[in-house]
């Protein structure tokens, strides 16, 4: 398993943690590569044959190929050990911070009370949207704003930890790998572009806000998020890193920043993990805070193309097994057209493909893409949905 960089409010596994989080790893990897891929051939030479014989024609959406491969015993049995392996990775993780998390508070606040560079700002009367309370997305108990004691950092300690594990070291020994992609994409896609002021919306644990403060250094950053764990984390994880960036808790769907305050906004991951209503909102929010000539830009899994019924059920796993309820949703959205019609009607709105979190890094994965069922954990390219207000 490749190495995390470590930082003073990382959970460190003792011996034992260290080989139970080993076994899960490569559990989870094992099941990915070797299990998993017989689902096609289960497919092709068994499931594909009966649909046409009784239906006249093959499957032509990824709903009809999951209702006859949800029949099957290897598809069920391999989406129970996948499962299975997520939910004793999270478990694994949260023990370890269990045993840690005094230490771990204590040293958030003994960062925070010495703090030299950015800020963190707190509303505990935020009220957490139902798609984030009612829902702990990808199975991570307590989902990302649950708290437990004061100044807790358990929420953030165990995203970071347990996410690192999660995508296969995909996104760098930082976790950063969706800002640091992100950040090439725009150096690369619009190459003078300076921003002064940087929202990330949906931050969670600062990964890419730190990315974008590195990439633009002169620029005032504010990660935003809702879970206050993970803000805590976020903030003395910059500020042990050297890098100035301001965390706000705030809904993105609704911030109390002013108009025109910001010159990027952007996100990553962050629509899946929403629901169809929140996401229109975040568009028309992004469009409020950019000034004119701003740019708007949301790093999302590339959606669904509607032309391999077979690889559009592969890639919905999480939908319908790992708490992933609206992924499906933001994926078959026209995300350019919705955006036109929610606050962008005389701006120029496009999407297209390009870095991913691995190849942003140069990372090769240990799994290839087209192997796993569900996230392909950092391994293929992202969409952007950019934005550029004129006015």
């Amino acid at each position: 398993m490749r190495e995390q960089a470590n930082h003073p409010i990382l959970p460190i596994p003792n011996h034992d943690e260290t080989s139970r989080t080993d076994f899960v790893y490569n559990l989870a990897n094992f099941i990915r590569s070797d299990i998993t891929p017989h689902n096609k051939k289960v497919y092709e030479y068994r499931v594909r044959p009966d649909f046409e014989k009784k239906n006249g024609r093959a499957p032509q959406t990824r709903h009809e190929v999951r209702k006859v491969m949800e029949l099957t015993p290897e598809y069920k049995m391999s989406s129970a050990l996948q499962r299975c392996s997520q939910e004793m990775m999270w478990s694994y993780v949260g023990e370890s911070i269990e045993r840690q998390l005094p230490s771990l508070i204590e040293n958030f606040r003994t960062i925070r009370d010495n703090q030299t560079l950015g800020s963190l700002t707190l509303d505990p009367k935020l009220k957490i949207p139902p798609y984030l309370a009612n829902n702990h997305h990808h199975c991570m108990a307590g989902g990302y704003h649950t708290e437990y004691v004061e100044d807790d950092v358990y929420g953030g300690a165990l995203y970071d930890r347990g996410s690192f594990i999660y995508v296969d070291g995909n996104f760098g020994p930082y976790n950063d790998g969706l800002g640091v992609a992100l950040a090439k994409f725009l150096q690369v896609r619009f190459p003078d572009f300076r921003p002064s002021r940087i929202a990330d919306l949906g931050c969670t644990v600062g990964g890419s806000t730190v990315a974008l403060a590195r990439a633009y250094p002169d620029s005032a950053v504010f990660g935003i998020d809702t879970g206050g764990p993970c803000l805590r984390y976020a903030h003395a994880r910059a500020e042990h890193m050297g890098v100035r960036a301001h965390f706000v808790q705030a809904n993105a769907e609704g911030t109390d920043f002013s108009d025109n305050s910001f010159d990027l906004v952007c996100s990553t991951a962050l629509l899946h993990e929403t629901s169809h209503r929140a996401t229109l909102n975040i568009l028309k929010e992004s469009h409020r805070l950019l000034a004119s000539d701003g740019l708007m830009v949301h790093a999302e899994i590339q959606p669904y193309k509607h032309e391999d019924p077979w690889l559009d059920f592969t890639r919905d796993w999480d939908s319908h097994n790992n708490n992933e309820p609206f992924w499906g949703t933001v994926l078959d959205m026209n995300l350019v057209a919705e955006a036109k019609k929610n606050g962008w009607q005389k701006d120029d709105v496009f999407s297209e493909v390009g870095f991913g979190p691995a190849e942003a890094h140069n990372i090769k994965p240990e799994v290839d893409a087209d192997k796993v069922m569900g996230a392909s954990r950092g391994a293929r390219g992202l969409g952007y949905l950019c934005g550029l207000k004129s006015v």
